[in-house]
């Protein structure tokens, strides 16, 4: 018996509740697509979201090595109970730490996204999420030397200040010491206990401390002066020993009777008075020409930032001549300087990651530099008399400072030293903050010197 066709008033019905089934089905794609494209990255990057959580908790960051293949850092642990582990803890503030609950500093921080891992392909994320495999990141190796940073770390002892060990002719950095220091295996434990101190062990006093330079400016400035012509090193000076009041303190150098007064002998002796004539030469603008051309007026470029306050032009020129007024800079600022003059006058560019590992496994060549070579600071000629005038007899370059600090008069004591004399390969700064002595940071700094010649 055939089937009874349906009146042209039942398909009509029926054809309405197909559009309207259609219409429905069509506002769920729309909903879907809604909720997975545009809502569901926001739910995602919730940091209180539990799958967000879980998949960082269960990244294999990369591992962080020295220049020699040392190893600095590492992930360890399996599943959800991954942490970060350091082998040498004290290895300072260069590597810096990283911390789920506090976050991530120095080369941890830097190239955070290298070592996650976060730049892998697209097929290989998604090959990853298909075989529930963890994300893991890519290795990174540093221009520090593991040997180096624990052997100056050991000469600083429980003092506290910074120092910066750069290898010439690339400024790479071997060593960078901050103290008082922390220990990044011991970061959750103790973070609020690190956060409290007064004496801010988490600060990298290296990149970050900012230090009134006192006399440790002179080299530079007699420097930017040979070069343009105001006075030869050998030109006689009338006030050589004479005492400048600085903060009610008194500011002034101690030669020997038989010296003759010179800019040479002002230079080597580290005397102000003769320092503060460039001020009958130089105003505010020509002194920030040359704290410019030696980049003490700039934050030195590294893989991860380095925040520093704004210098603000110098009011009175014979106290901003001998580092006092309102001038502040950071140790790795003036082994920048220093490398300037070490360098034949060229300033260079510091350098913290050696290289950094590939998807196939190969290494890469990472070198931060500028997209042209800095202006020169100094002629070669200029470079080569100021570090003449620095020579030691020990075959090394160098010169030590007591540096007022502040209005109530703290000291710190600076060592800026080159070696070796002929073909300068290390450049190191130390500075010890309420040190009086400058001959403790001298000793620390010529110790690492001459142990790094037997080392190359």
């Amino acid at each position: 018996m055939p089937s009874p066709v349906p009146s042209p008033e039942i398909r009509e019905r029926i054809q309405r509740l197909l559009w309207v089934v259609l219409v429905l089905f069509m506002a769920v794609g729309v909903m879907l697509a809604y909720w997975a494209v545009v809502r569901n990255p926001t739910i995602l990057a919730r940091e209180d979201n539990p799958r967000l959580v879980e998949a960082e908790l269960r990244i294999e960051r990369g591992r962080i090595f020295d220049v020699h293949n040392v190893l600095l850092a590492e992930t360890v642990g399996s599943g959800n109970s991954l942490v970060r582990h350091y082998p040498i803890p004290q290895i300072g503030p260069a590597v810096g730490y990283y911390s789920f609950r506090h976050g991530t500093a120095g080369i941890e921080d830097g190239l955070n996204g290298v070592l996650r891992g976060d730049s892998q392909s697209a097929w290989e994320m998604n090959r990853r999420q298909l075989l529930h495999e963890n994300q893991t990141g890519y290795d990174v190796r540093l221009t520090l030397n593991a040997i180096w940073q624990e052997q100056a770390t050991a000469l600083m002892g429980d003092r506290q200040g910074a120092l910066v060990l750069l290898a010439l002719p690339d400024a790479a950095i071997r060593a960078m010491v901050s103290l008082p220091g922390f220990d990044p295996n011991q970061l959750d434990e103790q973070f609020d206990d690190l956060m409290a101190d007064e004496q801010a062990p988490l600060l990298n006093r290296a990149t970050q401390g900012q230090y009134q330079p006192g006399m440790v400016l002179q080299p530079f400035l007699f420097a930017a002066a040979l070069d343009q012509g105001l006075f030869r090193l050998d030109d006689p000076v009338n006030n050589l020993t004479q005492t400048v009041p600085v903060e009610g303190n008194v500011v002034t150098c101690t030669v020997p009777a038989t010296t003759p007064s010179t800019y040479l002998t002002a230079l080597r002796y580290a005397c102000p008075a003769p320092t503060q004539l460039l001020s009958q030469s130089w105003d505010a603008a020509a002194l920030q020409t040359v704290f410019s051309a030696f980049a003490l007026d700039t934050a030195p470029l590294l893989p991860f930032p380095i925040e520093l306050p704004p210098q603000t032009p110098a009011q009175n020129i014979p106290l901003a001549l001998i580092g006092q007024e309102n001038l502040t800079v950071t140790p790795l600022q003036v082994a920048l300087a220093l490398s300037a003059l070490a360098n034949n006058g060229q300033p260079l560019t510091p350098q913290l990651v050696n290289a950094v590992q590939t998807d196939s496994g190969a290494w890469e060549a990472y070198l931060t530099r500028p997209q042209a070579p800095l202006p020169l600071a100094v002629s070669d000629a200029v470079a080569s008399q100021i570090l003449d005038a620095l020579a030691k007899n020990t075959g090394l370059v160098g010169q030590s400072y007591a540096v007022l600090s502040g209005p109530e008069g703290s000291t710190n004591s600076w060592y800026m030293g080159v070696a070796p004399i002929a073909n300068p390969r290390f450049v190191v700064v130390v500075v010890l903050e309420g040190e009086t002595d400058e001959g403790v940071a001298a000793a620390i700094g010529e110790t690492l010197l001459r142990f790094l010649m037997t080392q190359s």
